[in-house]
């Protein structure tokens, strides 16, 4: 599926300090977000994601390092640039569950959490 990342592992993601460029288009559509998905995610520094407007940036639990959001947005003159999506894009979803009753038909979108959360401190 075009525009979806999932970063998934059984015991610790580590970012690293890299930044997360998931932004292509001011025209997202469900599962074209980022979804982080272990017990324990960390970064050495902040965790920077990018993503494509009206995408959010999901993790299964919340990190152990500060976060910045970013949406690709469209501008006045049609052009796109990054804005700062801090309030509104990082959510805690997380991917598994919601494939895993997709999968056998279950009512998926039950179980979206819409809140955003704030992650600027771990």
């Amino acid at each position: 599926f075009p525009g979806g990342i999932v970063v998934k592992a059984g015991t610790a993601i580590d970012a690293n300090g890299m930044q997360v460029n998931q932004g292509w288009t001011t025209t997202g559509r469900a599962f074209q977000g980022v979804y982080f998905e272990a017990p324990f995610i960390s970064s050495p520094s902040a965790l920077e994601v990018l993503s494509n407007h009206l995408n959010w940036v999901n993790f299964s639990t919340r990190p152990h390092v500060a976060v910045r959001t970013y949406t690709l947005s469209p501008q006045g003159d049609g052009s796109a640039a990054y804005a700062n999506a801090d309030a509104t894009t990082p959510h805690i979803n997380t991917y598994s569950w919601l494939i895993e009753a997709a999968a056998i038909g279950g009512c998926w979108t039950c179980l979206i959490n819409s809140q955003p959360v704030d992650l600027s401190l771990p």
